[in-house]
């Protein structure tokens, strides 16, 4: 008892607290880097398709047969550029865990950096951070919305210390910053423009201004971002679609039960999410309640706050092609609502235990994190084994009968570890995309192997659509007893074929 006592007290004048903060960051790479491989669901795609964009950039002949760049600049470069950049020196692996603890690193940065300066005499509310530097876009995969949060965070810290004094002057700094925004995620680059604009407005009112000045600072800095955004709709129709809503009692409980944390939902997750979800949730309730009262700076972060709770109420999951939009918006909300308990002077001791409780909640779900990566790994390390005789310029069909979602991609590391064309890349087919399958070289045709985890194909009819032969064909997780009839034709399809490496998970066949 006296030991936490003693450590609350330190934590509470703010003793240590930054060295116990970089040790608690750097605890949540264990994950990323204790294993061979970091497998999220849509990662192994995003990093197949980096080596493709490197490859593209090189002039490879072979790449270019089955897909080309997009010549109009698209909302989602950054990642695949960053994990290109360091495939040209380093291993597919490496680029992986450089993107992922790039993610995590700035995160932990721009969240210190901005709380600090919000609460300067309580240090210890930055430790709040902790659960956003492993969330559920990570373990989802979705690089460039991870890699989107520590620009928001910036521009959020730039628009609260930018000077009003300078108004004349074009916000160089502030247009870089969201324009940047732009190339790594559209839906941030909207969030961080809506709330850049409401903090102008409200600090320049607050500071005795009309708010125009705060208003024309916001504008001009996002006026790059927004001419891109339009031509991107413009351009793409497609991205228009149509739109879905998650239930909304289902909303309600993700607002305790952790989950903008809870991706994957492992045993014990869903608990360790709830504990570090749930205290912040009814403590931010407790300040939207009754914290108006307060100055305009805690008013700007609780309407921040609010606005964020009403778009994650209100708005839907789908829409304009992207999906799983409601998640990514509550993690906006459990973002906006830790910085307004930081800015608001929340009760001193009421704030310090849900500090205390947030990061044992995070700990316990980041030692549930580094478990199933290692446990992940261990599957795509098999699967690359099984794979390794397929060299460059291979043209591979890859068939998953897993029932576990989080496999589906994992054939994308057979092409993100050599200059070989893996016939799922469903990334490709995304308007926002990069990368683009191109049109005579798409694998639609030959049947539903993208969409089920029970394919049924037809192997030479790719060749017969673009002439382009398929050289292997990879089973991973077929069933060994009582196959489908679906199974049982594609083998006799492929039972001429050399069996080239199998075990008990994957299958390799490789055509004479």
């Amino acid at each position: 008892m006296a030991v936490a006592f003693s450590f609350l007290s330190d934590m509470r004048a703010g003793a240590g607290a930054k060295l116990l903060y970089w040790l608690l960051a750097a605890l949540h790479l264990w994950p990323i880097w204790g294993s061979a491989w970091f497998v999220t669901v849509d990662g192994p795609c995003h990093l197949a398709n980096a080596r493709i964009l490197l490859d593209l950039v090189r002039g490879d002949e072979f790449t270019g047969r089955f897909f080309a760049l997009h010549t109009w600049p698209e909302p989602y470069w950054t990642g695949p550029v960053i994990m290109a950049a360091v495939m040209s020196v380093a291993p597919a692996w490496v680029a992986e865990k450089a993107v992922f603890s790039l993610a995590v690193i700035a995160v932990a940065w721009s969240y210190r950096r901005l709380a600090v300066s919000l609460a300067p005499e309580r240090p210890w509310l930055s430790f709040l951070a902790m659960p956003f530097l492993l969330h559920y876009a990570v373990a989802m995969g979705f690089i460039n919305f991870s890699l989107s949060l520590p620009l928001l965070l910036m521009a959020l810290h730039h628009a609260w210390h930018q000077p009003f004094v300078s108004a004349r002057g074009y916000p160089t700094r502030m247009a870089l910053i969201l324009t940047l925004l732009f190339f790594t995620h559209l839906t941030s680059f909207m969030a961080a423009g809506a709330c850049v604009a409401l903090i102008l407005l409200l600090r320049d009112r607050g500071e005795g201004g009309s708010g125009l000045s705060g208003l024309r600072i916001a504008v001009l800095a996002a006026v790059p971002g927004i001419c891109l955004s339009l031509a991107y709709w413009l351009m793409h129709p497609t991205a228009r679609g149509g739109a879905t809503w998650v239930p909304l009692d289902d909303r309600l409980a993700w607002l305790v039960n952790g989950r903008a944390y809870n991706a994957l939902g492992v045993d014990g997750e869903f608990y360790a999410s709830a504990m570090t979800a749930a205290p912040v949730a009814f403590l931010g309730a407790w300040l939207l309640i009754g914290g108006w009262k307060k100055d305009w700076a805690v008013r700007t972060w609780l309407l921040l706050a609010a606005c964020a709770l009403v778009a994650f109420l209100v708005l839907p999951d789908v829409a304009a092609g992207g999906s799983s939009a409601s998640p990514r918006a509550l993690l906006f909300f459990m973002l906006l609502v830790s910085l307004a308990i930081t800015a608001s002077g929340a009760h001193g001791t009421l704030a310090l235990v849900t500090v205390t409780i947030v990061i044992a909640g995070d700990i316990w779900h980041t030692t549930l994190q580094a478990r199933t990566a290692r446990a992940l790994s261990s599957e795509a390390t098999a699967l690359l084994e099984v794979a390794a005789p397929i060299g460059d310029a291979a043209v591979v069909l890859p068939l998953n009968y897993s029932g576990n979602w989080v496999h589906s991609n994992l054939s994308s590391y057979i092409a993100a570890t050599r200059n070989a064309t893996v016939l799922d890349n469903f990334v490709a087919l995304a308007p926002f995309s990069p990368v683009q399958w191109r049109p005579e070289s798409l694998p639609l045709g030959i049947g539903d192997f993208a969409t089920s985890n029970a394919p049924c194909v037809r192997v030479r009819e790719y060749e017969r659509l673009t002439g382009v032969p398929i050289t292997h064909v990879f089973f991973w997780k077929s069933p060994a007893e009582s196959p489908d009839s679906c199974t049982t034709s594609t083998l006799e399809q492929v039972s001429a074929w050399h069996r080239a490496a199998e075990s008990g998970d994957a299958l390799l066949f490789v055509q004479p």
